[in-house]
């Protein structure tokens, strides 16, 4: 996790990251979790995870945390398109989480994903540490299988 946080310190000097929830969220998300291994996660920049596919780079992800953060408030309800590897679900949950005052995020993230496979990972990155979201159905990942495993 010593990457991780070294990476979100890059992403705060840079000043991709700004507000405290969004560099909360991305600390309590380990960026290696979301990963295959053999790639540099905490590398700012893209990486392959598959299948044609690519995680974006991180300062991407805090871009685009950063110009949603004023619509993470209560009962929100998130569509995240191409979710691949699950990780934006992750920061969305826990940045909305930092914004709580209780453990209980009110909230609807729905993560669709056309690779099947990628839809198996994203759901087995999630379940690594953000399975509790995963069972109140906060987040739901759904791919183009019949029964959506």
């Amino acid at each position: 996790m010593i990457f991780n946080e070294r990476l979100i310190d890059h992403l705060r000097e840079l000043g991709e990251v700004r507000s405290l929830s969004i560099e909360k969220a991305m600390r309590t998300v380990d960026r290696g979790d979301f990963e295959p291994q053999n790639t540099s996660p905490y590398a700012d920049r893209a990486q392959p995870i598959g299948y044609g596919a690519t995680i974006s780079a991180p300062h991407m992800h805090a871009i685009a945390l950063e110009a949603l953060n004023h619509k993470l408030i209560p009962g929100v309800k998130i569509l995240d398109v191409g979710c691949g590897s699950g990780i934006m679900c992750a920061y969305l949950v826990r940045a909305l989480e930092q914004k709580n005052r209780n453990d209980e995020v009110n909230a609807t993230i729905v993560g669709i994903e056309h690779i099947n496979e990628l839809t198996v990972m994203a759901k087995r990155n999630l379940n690594k540490n953000h399975m509790k979201f995963m069972l109140k159905d906060t987040i739901k990942i759904i791919g183009k299988f019949k029964n959506n495993i």
